[in-house]
């Protein structure tokens, strides 16, 4: 009687599967391997199964947790990826050809920042007529196409009024002028392969107004420190207390007749620069 009791005890504590949402559970399982399942309701397994994969369904989700995207927000951003490296992608910057020539580096340094008539001036005087031939040479070498109905080209000869370097001078200057509104000497960079033949001055400090100027006040400042230098001459040195102020003394003395040689070498090169100035105007006048 009492294992009667037990047996039936046993089975009336087995649960009960619960079913699927709209039907009760097809097996109808009432065992031991009826759970706690989805909704918090006793199923089976196959029934939690079945419920869980429906109320995926129902929020749009699948399998592994994730939400579906609609296919035009996947062809929205597949484009966008697409397009994505075509703008981050730089434009590289043109490689320049180089034109070894002196008189057109120098041209093209001072060209735009001084007068015309300057630099005109600074390279009649400082390169010579085989120079000024093989740099409009060059220039119409590497520019024919765009010069080419022009008298620009033309080569010039030499008449007692004119020398022929001197009108190439003005063809030069003129070439450039007619290159630069066409952007043709964007691509291109003069530069100078012999140092020695580039002016040491720019195309203003020619001009014999700014040369007298500096000669002013040159005077001005050598005079003052001539001044000085007499009255320190003049002027006894103390009795030194000691060998060291006497080392002091000599060592101020010597470094203010060095500053006085180098400003007498000064005044020197500006007198030359005056007079080279001065030389250079009158044969152009």
């Amino acid at each position: 009687m009492s294992t009667a009791l037990v047996v039936s005890a046993l089975f009336c504590e087995m649960p009960r599967c619960e079913g699927l949402p709209d039907g009760p559970c097809p097996d109808r399982k009432n065992d031991g391997t009826v759970r706690l399942g989805e909704g918090d309701f006793m199923l089976c397994r196959k029934c939690d199964t079945t419920s869980h994969q429906a109320w995926l369904q129902s929020t749009g989700r699948t399998a592994s947790g994730s939400k579906s995207q609609p296919q035009s927000n996947l062809k929205i951003k597949e484009t966008a990826s697409n397009e994505a490296p075509v703008s981050q992608e730089q434009p590289q910057p043109k490689s320049k050809h180089i034109v070894f020539s002196e008189l057109l580096s120098y041209i093209s340094c001072y060209r735009g920042r001084s007068n015309v008539e300057c630099i005109r001036r600074v390279l009649l005087n400082f390169y010579y007529p085989e120079e000024v031939s093989a740099a409009k040479k060059l220039l119409v070498r590497e520019f024919s196409v765009l010069i080419k109905n022009t008298v620009l080209t033309t080569e010039r000869r030499s008449f007692a009024s004119r020398p022929a370097h001197d009108a190439e001078i003005d063809d030069i200057i003129q070439i450039l002028e007619e290159l630069d509104p066409q952007k043709a000497l964007d691509g291109y960079v003069f530069a100078a392969s012999a140092l020695d033949r580039l002016p040491k001055y720019a195309p203003e400090e020619i001009n014999i107004c700014a040369v007298v100027d500096r000669q002013i006040h040159a005077d001005v400042v050598l005079g003052d420190l001539k001044v000085k230098v007499d009255s320190l001459c003049d002027t006894s040195p103390p009795a030194p207390a000691n060998n060291l102020q006497l080392s002091r003394f000599e060592s101020v003395n010597q470094s203010i007749m060095q500053q006085w040689e180098k400003l007498c070498s000064l005044r020197s090169a500006l007198g030359c620069s005056f007079q080279r100035a001065a030389d250079s105007s009158s044969r152009v006048s």
